[in-house]
């Protein structure tokens, strides 16, 4: 709960610098998807912090200001954020070549490796750059709910998998999950469709 919290400060001093004072705290507790309460009791901790200011404006009505040390607080968590983004970033680039590496090697040489990513996320964006470097052929992705907007190959929903292997009139090789973890819902989605589970590799 204590790390939640910290999360939540962390949010609140990045969101307070981004719209220079001038919000709410209905409207932040709403931008975190948090209890208006606890959006108070966090802006009070960030005023007990030095973090910020609260500048009464009228008897309903407040700005809250960042200090000089409040600045140099989002500039901290700025620059560990972006560490962690480009950590992310490396770690996953490395283990989806790894297994995109294996995925090649396991099927048939000398013929066209087609396969479809299930999954429209941060590591399909990831798994998209990879493939360059490869001899796979990324044919479609499938996902319901993408939160990818970058155009890698067409979208397809989950209904729009079956047994046959056929996405869009193409047949492919293998369903490639973006995912590091939920293998329970993935294949639980994946049942319901009757896909073979012989055809799914996983990341």
């Amino acid at each position: 709960m204590s790390q939640l919290r910290e999360t939540y400060q962390e949010e609140l001093l990045l969101r307070l610098d981004v719209v220079g004072g001038r919000v709410s705290q209905r409207s932040l507790a709403n931008d975190l998807g948090i209890a208006l309460g606890l959006a108070n009791l966090l802006i009070r901790v960030l005023v007990k912090r030095g973090w910020v200011r609260v500048v009464r404006l009228r008897a309903n009505q407040v700005r809250y200001l960042l200090t000089a040390k409040g600045l140099a607080e989002r500039a901290k968590i700025s620059r560990r954020r972006l560490v962690e983004s480009i950590r992310f970033y490396t770690d996953a680039r490395d283990r989806i070549r790894d297994r995109f590496a294996e995925l090649s090697r396991e099927m048939q040489p000398n013929r066209e490796k087609r396969i479809v990513f299930y999954g429209a996320n941060q590591l399909a964006e990831i798994g998209w750059v990879c493939l360059q470097e490869t001899e796979l052929r990324l044919v479609g992705v499938v996902d319901d709910e993408p939160v990818s907007r970058v155009k890698m190959a067409p979208l397809y929903s989950t209904a729009s998998l079956g047994p046959d292997r056929m996405l869009g009139g193409d047949r492919f090789d293998r369903l490639v999950v973006m995912a590091f973890h939920e293998p329970v819902k993935v294949r639980k989605q994946l049942r319901s469709v009757g896909f073979p589970v012989d055809r799914v590799f996983w990341l």
